[in-house]
């Protein structure tokens, strides 16, 4: 009867622990972007992934339009273990991780091929060890989002000296700020999810991003002018809580990596390319657009912020790479 217990116990232990192994990991993945945004659907898709190539181990939730968090506070969850996976822009993780900011000034990508070009082949390998040594996460992907432009509520843009005095949101996002104070714009960090009542009640004037992310803000309802500068590249990084990723098997952190870099890399960065054209012909049928404003007059002004924040960093083999990337 002994014998009979004891086997029974182990039958039960070794089911117990088949039926624990086989039980799904949940993770949440936060963005701020809009459920028929191109980010939205590759992070589905990415999660889609995940789950069939780790039958079923790894559940990823997607949490889009700022619902489960914004975009700084989403990098400091993953930074803290609160939230699990999250999509922010090098700007915000700027916050944290200064140099990356590199990426985010102006007119230091001429195309989409020249950025595609520096995502696929270096920025891993520039900041994916600062990103965990500061953010505390992994860095799983990161892919050229479009190239941000200008709306205004009250004042056409035809060139920097236009902006001089108009209030203007932007991100929380240092480099940013630095830019659009460089042209003599009143600066506004407002969150993202805030932007469209800040236009609406006259808080701000302007705002600046890419025009697929504009659209889903629908910033064409309160603004009248719109100037495709395209002054500087919006991108997305996909990173982890670095503990929750280091307790998954080897084989399932494979599996992340390899599904981020062909979904958030590769198969976002399509989708994203084709929306943008689109994206502002659909701001052009609500606002006055300008496809050719005095660009040289954005890069003139803008140029001392790009001089001042490579040195300060210390950060010119960096950028020598990154513009040498161009001519390839």
């Amino acid at each position: 009867m002994r014998n009979l217990k004891q086997t029974l116990f182990a039958t039960g232990a070794l089911l117990l622990s088949s039926l624990s192994g086989a039980m799904a990991e949940t993770f949440h993945l936060s963005h701020v972007l809009a459920a028929d945004d191109p980010l939205n659907l590759a992070a589905l898709r990415f999660a889609e992934v995940v789950k069939e190539k780790t039958a079923g181990r790894v559940d990823i939730q997607v949490h889009p339009a700022a619902s489960l968090s914004g975009l700084k506070d989403g990098v400091e969850g993953v930074r803290l273990g609160t939230v699990d996976i999250s999509l922010p822009d090098s700007g915000t993780i700027g916050n944290w991780v200064s140099e990356i900011g590199i990426l985010n000034l102006p007119f230091v990508f001429s195309s989409w091929e020249h950025a595609d070009r520096v995502f696929d082949t270096s920025v891993d390998k520039w900041f994916a060890d600062p990103i965990r040594q500061n953010v505390n996460a992994v860095l799983l992907s990161a892919a050229p989002m479009g190239f941000r432009v200008i709306m205004t509520s009250g004042k056409e843009v035809n060139a920097a000296s236009d902006l001089s005095g108009i209030k203007m949101r932007v991100p929380e996002i240092p480099v940013l700020i630095q830019t659009f104070t460089a042209v003599g714009a009143n600066v506004s960090p407002i969150p993202w999810g805030e932007s469209y009542t800040a236009l609406q009640t006259g808080v701000v004037e302007g705002i600046e991003g890419s025009p697929v992310a504009l659209n889903g803000l629908r910033a064409y309802e309160v603004t009248k002018f719109a100037a495709r500068t395209n002054h500087i590249l919006l991108d997305a990084l996909m990173i982890m809580n670095a503990q929750k990723f280091d307790a998954l098997s080897p084989q399932d952190q494979q599996v992340m990596r390899t599904a981020a870099k062909e979904i958030m890399g590769d198969w976002l960065y399509e989708q994203r390319r084709g929306a943008e054209d689109k994206a502002w012909s659909v701001i052009g049928e609500h606002v006055k657009a300008n496809s050719q404003p005095d660009i040289e007059s954005f890069r003139a002004t803008m140029k001392p912020v790009v001089a001042t924040f490579v040195e300060k960093n210390n950060l010119q083999p960096v950028y020598d790479e990154l513009r040498s990337l161009d001519q390839k």
